[in-house]
């Protein structure tokens, strides 16, 4: 054990090292098509990724660039390809599919500065890295035709991008094109929800679920703050590691068992701070999820409150007529009344929880509070053909929480390995082994805890399943019954307030089916990554 460590920590100092080193070598060269371009910036290389020139880079294969200046943004739609990376965030999109970068997007001497690898391929481009000559190889069959006007060997910069620097990084004119509302667009789904309230057409909007998240992700400061945690932890580790000499053996010597323990601990705090960038990734996307959804329960919601009270009025109407007449005594007029009454205050009670459901999900994507875009991703229930014993082994396998709980063990085992007994002011042997022993009950006591949340969610989505299931029967039967009612009216058979009855009770059905549908969707979401459930997004 102890020796399977010592190689592997001896392992990350020499990748560390090498990164150092790298930053020092020769200009790195970028060919597309066979013709070097130059940069008014030159490419650099970050944590073992090579980041170029935005603008140069996209408008040689053939893509267009706009910048939005107030959320540091960067847009690039070639076809039907469209790329959106922000300053300093670890997500980028493709089409509203978020992909996590290695290192993120930077503004270096006035120039947006981005990954190469992710960018050219996510365009269709192929790289092929030369570590000879340090030389990044870039095939596309587009960017022949887009660098028509360039002379080889020439700069990339233009006059704008002179004119514009110090205003727009990104070296374009600015423009408001945020990667939500671009990445909105999207109009697969035949069934949307907008502020039924508003006829405003700035507020329509459509708006897809994955879109929100992006646009939550860039908007949210926590995710901000862990990136930089990775950044402080990176730091860190990079520092501690100058001061490792060699890799002690257990007893070997004192300072040194601390000094490689500290860089242990530092090299696990590293890793465990991309974990928890993971994690709050998964706890934004949930908290959307959440959000998104409760918009459509509000609407339907809504659209219920208001049939209901349509209901109300229509008998409180009749009800008057009848105890005019003397077909009704006081207490049925009263009774009528207040229902009338009720129904009008869970109408306005309904309007409140839209525009709260509205204000939550706006909050969540940055958005202004009155904000009413037009959602597109209608939650529908799906049969899971999930089997719960396979899906717990997964979830525990993936979980971040489980993770980090393991390399606690690792290290808690090291500073048994390293220990040093002739150290006067270390722990007891026994104290260590303790702190091993401990470590793994934790490791124990997190996977008994995540079985239970995943079974518990396994039985919740069955039930809901199953719910849903008897729901859809009675749905076809209230239908009909709207059509006999509807039937009736149209033959003078029958009064408006039966079609007003019955289509309230079609619309108590529906409402149920969604919230069914919209809660077994946060489930499955929660079922596939529990620890998203648990955490905040903001």
């Amino acid at each position: 054990m102890k020796r399977q460590l010592s190689v592997f920590f001896a392992t990350l100092l020499l990748t560390s090292a090498a990164s150092t080193v790298s930053a020092a070598e020769s200009a790195i060269q970028v060919v597309i098509n066979g013709q070097t371009r130059t940069f008014d910036q030159q490419p650099v290389i970050v944590n073992d990724r090579t980041l170029v020139p935005m603008r140069g880079i996209f408008e040689a294969l053939g893509a267009q660039v706009n910048w939005d200046d107030a959320t540091q943004t960067v847009t690039a739609t070639k076809a039907n390809l469209q790329v959106n990376l922000q300053i300093n965030s670890l997500v980028a999109t493709k089409n509203g599919t978020s992909i996590n970068l290695d290192v993120p997007p930077k503004i270096i001497n006035d120039r947006t500065m981005v990954p190469l690898r992710f960018v050219s391929e996510s365009l269709g481009a192929k790289v092929d890295w030369n570590a000879n000559d340090r030389s990044a190889v870039i095939t596309s069959d587009t960017a022949a035709a887009s660098s028509a006007n360039l002379t080889p060997g020439s700069s990339v910069s233009n006059s704008t991008d002179s004119a514009s620097s110090a205003t727009n990084p990104a070296g374009s004119a600015s423009q408001s094109n945020t990667a939500g509302n671009t990445s909105a667009s999207n109009t697969t789904q035949t069934a949307a929800v907008s502020n039924g309230t508003s006829a405003d057409s700035s507020n329509t909007n459509q708006l897809t679920y994955d879109a929100a998240v992006t646009m939550a992700m860039n908007s949210s400061y926590s995710l901000k703050n862990a990136a930089k945690d990775i950044e402080r932890s990176k730091e860190v580790m990079d520092n501690v590691s100058d001061d490792v000499k060699w890799i002690p053996a257990s007893g070997d010597n004192a300072s040194a068992a601390k000094l490689y323990s500290s860089f242990a601990t530092s090299q696990t705090s590293y890793l465990m701070s991309k974990k928890s960038y993971e994690m709050a990734q998964d706890a934004i996307a949930y908290a959307v999820k959440q959000a998104y959804n409760g918009v459509f329960q509000a609407q339907e919601a809504l659209n219920l409150a208001q049939i209901a009270y349509q209901n109300a009025d229509q008998q409180n109407r009749i009800t008057q007529a009848k105890f005019q007449q003397g077909m009704a005594s006081t207490n049925d007029q009263l009774q009528a009344q207040n229902n009338f009454k009720n129904a009008d205050t869970s109408l306005s009670a309904a309007k409140k929880a839209m525009d709260d459901a509205y204000q939550k999900l706006d909050k969540l994507l940055g958005l202004p509070v009155d904000a009413r875009p037009s959602l597109v991703d209608v939650p529908q229930m799906t049969n899971s053909s999930i089997d719960a014993d396979v899906k717990v082994n997964q979830v525990i396998n993936d979980s971040p929480n489980i993770w980090q709980a393991e390399q606690n063990v690792n290290l808690a085992q090291l500073r048994v390995d390293l220990y040093t007994f002739n150290d006067p002011s270390a722990d007891p042997y026994k104290a260590k082994e303790i702190d091993v022993e401990k470590a793994k009950l934790s490791v124990g006591q997190l996977k008994d805890q995540l079985e239970k949340t995943v079974r518990s969610l396994y039985n919740a989505i069955k039930q809901e399943e199953d719910q849903y299931k008897g729901l859809q029967s009675k749905l076809q039967a209230a239908e009909d019954n709207l059509r006999v009612a509807k039937v009736k009216y149209d033959n003078g058979t029958g009064i408006q307030a039966d079609v007003v009855a019955a289509q309230l009770a079609v619309e108590q059905i529906k409402q149920q089916m969604l919230s069914l549908a919209a809660q077994h969707d946060n489930n499955l979401m929660a079922f596939d990554k529990p620890w998203a459930a648990s955490g905040g997004g903001q």
